[in-house]
């Protein structure tokens, strides 16, 4: 890993999508290692299989020691989330000097008809709503898998005006991801509020079609490894995974100049 972090620091790119901790705590040391983690955009995971088990509070105990023992001002650029608005919003106003954004807020479009709160926008209004006089970026996951949650996000678009990145590019391994990377240009023209995050699901589809990558404007893409505790606790070779992300970062990168996005929105 020495070899990784030596490279993604030597080259000046900043990884935009990397989950440091989750309602367990801090990401495992065997994953990656937080004391010599590169430049980077962090937030935990919030995960629908943690609703009922986690509250608040313990999200709040959590940001007070990521931010006590390892948080530094030059390498991490730090996001609120949470379960619920006002838990997202208490971390704010907690760290006003270190949070510079939300995110990543979870709307699984999977889940629309069901209990949880990520079905739809809705639960997410008031922390945007809270934002409109800070203007801070927002982290939303959202699938744009019909033209349904389509129109969604788009009268979302029109509602806010400060930066909003859409996570893993609003694909989703069984849609369409050729009709969204069009309906994502198509957007990208009409809202210059939107940015998008490759990582996940998005980088397999991007270094297949590769020129699909440079229809975007290289300044709204922020590129991801999309690190994330929840998905080290089911493999097998942690340090092995992470180092096909950065691989798959690399490659990405060495497709066009994405890391003007993040020094744009993240001032």
């Amino acid at each position: 890993m020495k070899s990784l972090y030596s490279t993604i620091t030597q080259y000046g790119y900043t990884d935009g999508h990397i989950h440091l901790f989750d309602h367990e705590g801090l990401i495992s040391p065997a994953m990656i290692d937080i004391t010599k983690l590169p430049r980077c955009v962090c937030f935990s995971d919030i995960s629908f299989r943690y609703i009922n088990k986690y509250k608040g509070d313990n999200m709040i105990a959590i940001y007070d020691e990521f931010i006590n023992k390892y948080y530094d001002s030059s390498n991490h650029i730090l996001l609120a989330t949470g379960e619920n608005a006002e838990d997202i919003i208490a971390i704010y106003e907690r760290y006003p000097d270190k949070i510079k954004g939300f995110g990543e807020l979870k709307c699984y479009s999977e889940y629309m008809h069901g209990k949880l709160p990520y079905g739809n926008l809705d639960w997410l209004k008031p922390v945007l709503d809270y934002n409109k006089s800070l203007g801070l970026p927002v982290y939303i996951h959202y699938n744009l898998k019909d033209l349904e949650r389509v129109i969604c996000f788009a009268n979302l678009l029109k509602e806010y005006d400060f930066p909003i990145v859409l996570c893993h590019c609003g694909m989703y391994d069984d849609c369409d991801n050729d009709l969204i990377h069009d309906t994502l240009i198509d957007l990208m023209k009409t809202h210059n509020n939107l940015y998008v995050d490759i990582s996940y699901s998005a980088v397999d589809y991007y270094l297949t079609n590769p020129n699909k990558l440079l229809e975007f404007d290289n300044k709204k893409v922020i590129l991801g490894t999309d690190i994330n505790p929840v998905i080290h606790r089911r493999i097998d070779d942690p340090i092995e995974h992470v180092t096909e992300l950065y691989d798959n970062f690399y490659k990405l990168n060495r497709l066009g100049n994405f890391n003007i996005a993040i020094r744009n929105i993240f001032r």
